[in-house]
């Protein structure tokens, strides 16, 4: 398992084991409704997402 702080608070997880079996996985049983970012920069964290960021302070 590694844990990598990058650049303004992004985080990389990469966790590896050698026991696992294969499953099958379905397709997704719901529409995605976050906001897409192929082809864009993905914003850094602090700034404001209606789907990430809290309502309350």
């Amino acid at each position: 398992m590694s844990l990598s702080v990058g650049y303004k608070g992004r985080f990389h997880v990469s966790v590896t084991t050698p026991c696992f079996i294969m499953a099958e996985i379905g397709p997704p049983q719901t529409r995605a409704n976050g906001q897409p970012f192929e082809g864009e920069l993905v914003p850094a964290p602090n700034i404001h997402s209606d789907f990430w960021s809290a309502g309350s302070s």
